[in-house]
Order: structure tokens, then sequence, then C-alpha cells
């Protein structure tokens, strides 16, 4: 999700960003993901070092060597509503001074530039994607902290109908101008492309190709690709799984941190098919709507899912007795879906083939 960006973050502009998490076991994907040539990558990289980005890039690296003239040079070339949306227009263009080693002189004639974009009025459409770039940000961070199944509803009712009309507004305008300049507010509606996960193959050679023109960085493309990849594998498992012979069990104790309590009945069901082709998948499955289960990754689930590993792998060791050739070798999985219930749980699900 993006926020407030540092520069810190933007200065990895040409690294991958994966939205999956991870934790110790590894999450199988069912397809290929949507990769670019290396000859695309090539242009798209260019596109990014010849623009704005890539002065913000050469500014912060000859800083980095104390080096002011050249620092100073690439720091002129950046564009003012750069900073205006990376920094929510900062009232002080000194405190961003603070990031990098320039000459008094570029300091002055930059504070002018920057100045006279900061006071000038803004074009109707820049003012629209900066709204709704706060909108959607909020409407998440509140659906992602609801605390009821009823809160949560009414929260998903209203990011859908904010999703609904963001989205809409992004794609009408497109569809007439093609992607938005930054100074009419690119920087901000990058980030309804990226959740506009129906359109991603609409904005793919859109973005591209303002990625090429220098008006945005790689990055929303790389979210666009991976977050594709990752809907289409949550679809590929649904598919597996709706359409498999299976038997299923709740394991929502593993979400506690502890063995469940079903064990016993698990193993004998295992001990009945050992002799077929089984595979064992261990789903959690969260709020459809919500990233709820990112944000438990992401705020407790480093420190206590390491001591949840050894529930699981306890687990699994009390699995082995009832079909010892499956289990013994038997990798642990996780898959995380999204799916229409109130809360969040873990369940077993044994595909006999």
């Amino acid at each position: 999700m993006m926020i407030n960006i540092s520069l810190k973050s933007i200065l990895i502009l040409l690294l991958l960003i994966v939205l999956c998490n991870t934790s110790y076991s590894r999450k199988t994907n069912f397809t290929t993901a949507d990769t670019l040539t290396q000859q695309e990558i090539t242009i798209l990289e260019e596109g990014v070092m010849n623009s704005t980005f890539g002065a913000v890039y050469y500014a912060d690296s000859f800083s980095r060597v104390k080096d002011k003239m050249n620092a100073s040079k690439f720091f002129m070339k950046i564009d003012p509503y750069y900073f205006l949306w990376a920094y929510s227009n900062l009232d002080e263009i000194d405190k961003i001074y603070t990031n990098f080693y320039l000459t008094d002189s570029a300091k002055h004639h930059y504070r002018i530039i920057y100045n006279q974009a900061l006071n000038a009025e803004k074009p109707s459409d820049y003012l629209q994607f900066k709204q709704y770039h706060a909108e959607d940000q909020l409407t998440r961070k509140i659906a992602e902290k609801c605390a009821d199944s009823s809160t949560c509803k009414l929260a998903a009712r209203n990011l859908y109908k904010k999703d609904s009309l963001h989205f809409e507004y992004l794609y009408n305008y497109t569809q007439e101008h093609g992607w938005p300049e930054i100074k009419d507010g690119g920087l901000f509606a990058a980030l309804l492309a990226i959740h506009d996960g129906d359109r991603a193959d609409y904005y793919i050679p859109i973005i591209k190709n303002a990625i090429k023109n220098g008006q945005l960085p790689l990055d929303p493309l790389k979210l666009i690709l991976a977050k594709k990849d990752e809907i289409r594998s949550y679809k590929d498992l649904r598919t597996k799984l709706d359409t498999s012979f299976k038997r299923t069990f709740l394991v929502d104790e593993l979400r506690r941190h502890t063995v469940p309590i079903n064990v016993e009945g698990i193993g004998q069901v295992l001990s009945k098919y050992c002799d077929r082709y089984l595979e064992l998948f261990l789903v959690y499955e969260y709020q459809l709507g919500t990233t709820s289960y990112t944000s438990w990754f992401n705020e407790k689930g480093i420190p206590t899912y390491s001591h949840n590993h050894k529930h699981i792998e306890l687990f699994y060791k009390k699995l082995e007795p009832y079909c010892q050739e499956l289990m013994k070798n038997k990798l642990v999985h996780i898959y995380y879906l999204p799916v229409a219930r109130k809360s969040d749980r873990i369940v077993l699900h044994v595909i006999i083939n």
C-alpha cells in the first residue's frame, strides 16, 4: 500500500516488489508470473533513468559521495510535482534539502521552482486524483483494522463503493487522455490502477508507455504484474479445491499456535487413502476485500509465526504414523486465499488423486 513515499523507497526503482508474504513454508504458484522481456526491461529502465525518477536517483547517489556539483545538476532536473506527491505538499523545501548535498545556488533556484508549483492553481484532475489517492488509503486502512463482523461488512461495502468510483474515473480519463502527466496527478493515479485488478491487462500497456515517457517509475508496473499473477493463482487454487475429490478439516488451532484437537480424526482419514496419491493443502482463508492476513503477518506474524512453525511441524509429525510413507517426506505448504467469510481461519484440504 502506498503512503507518503520516502526517498529510500524511490531509490529501489529497479528492484522487483513482491506482494505475496512468505513464511518458513513455500507458497506454490499454480501459474507462471507475467514477465517482461530483457529488451522491454532495458527500454523501461532507460525511460526511468532519463526521467525525474532517474534524476532523484542520481542526485541522491552524488550526494552520498559529497559531489555537490553533480548532485545539484541532477536535482535541478527533478519535477517539483514529484516532491508534492512524495512529501504531501511540504511547505518548506528546506526539509527536503536535508536529504541532498547541494550548492547554495541550486537550493536558491530550486526553491523558486518548488514554491511556484506549490502555490500554483492545480488542474482539476490533479486535485481529483490526489483526493482519490487519499481516500483509497483511508478506506483500506479502515477495512484492515475493523474489529467485528458488522463493522467489517460496512467497511468492505464502503471500500467497494469508493473503488468503483475511483476506478471508473481513472478508466474514463485514460480512455480520453492516456496516462496523466505528473503535474496532472499521474503519480497519485498509479495507486488506483494497481488496485483495479480487473483492468490489469488494460493498464499494463498504458503504464509501460508512461514509464518510457518518464511519467512513472517501474514500481506500479511490477506491482500490477505481481498482483495479476497473485489473483490468477487464487483462481487456480479455488479451481483445484473445487474440482478435486477431497476431505476438508478445520485446523484453526494452528492460528492460535496450538496443535489441532482433531489430529486423530484427520489421521484416520489419511490411513484409508495411503495407497493413493495425496496432496495436503494447508490454507489460510482471510476476508475477501481486505488484506487482514497481510496486516496480521506484517504487524504480529514475524515474531509469532516463527513460533507457530513448531506447532505446524508437530501437527504434521502427529499425522505421520497414520500414513508414514506420505508424511515423512511431505513438505509443509501454506496457501493464502481470500474468501467471503466474516472471520479468518485455517483449513486442511486432503486431495485424493
